[in-house]
């Protein structure tokens, strides 16, 4: 049942996250390239300003200055953004960046939300995939402690048949059988 509702919880949070997933890159995508471009611009002026005077240690020092404060403004500008440079639209295809919502990544947040770990790389972001988030904790947990139970209770059965019967040589079993 455990494995079950583990497999239908993977494909639920894939079904729910890949495709923002894909969308918030091409957001991302979209809202760096302007950023991008205007960087550019300002280093191209940057050089065209000091032209070939370069050659003189002062406005090489200067321009070096200025270069390096445009190229601060866009870090922190790309940090902002958050873009990692992957090409969105071949992203989950053949070739491309796969999917950190893939069927895998969803299936170890799933097992991870019902072990009750919390640990993981990825979180959902849209509001439906956290609502799901709180609703499948609330019916895997329980599940999860009770199939946890299960095996509690069969691996003390083998540990009683293995103590009884390995550590003292049978001794328990002979001693109850000479008392009655």
């Amino acid at each position: 049942m455990v494995v079950a509702y583990s497999i239908g919880g993977g494909y639920l949070f894939e079904m729910l996250e890949s495709q923002n997933e894909k969308f918030s890159c091409i957001e991302q995508q979209t809202t760096y390239a302007p950023v991008e471009n205007a960087s550019m611009d300002s280093i191209y002026a940057i050089v065209k300003d000091f032209g070939e005077d370069i050659s003189d240690p002062d406005t090489k020092e200067n321009a070096l200055s200025a270069i390096e404060l445009a190229l601060e403004n866009f870090a922190k500008l790309a940090m902002e953004i958050g873009y990692t440079g992957t090409d969105c639209g071949m992203m989950g295809k053949e070739g491309g960046q796969p999917f950190a919502w893939n069927f895998y990544g969803a299936l170890l947040f799933a097992v991870t939300i019902i072990t009750s770990i919390g640990y993981g790389n990825i979180a959902p972001v849209t509001y439906y995939g956290r609502l799901v988030t709180l609703a499948y904790a609330t019916l895997g947990i329980p599940l999860m402690l009770i199939c946890l139970a299960n095996i509690g209770e069969v691996m003390a059965d083998i540990f009683k048949y293995v103590y009884t019967n390995l550590c003292c040589c049978g001794c328990c079993k002979r001693k109850k059988k000479e008392t009655t």
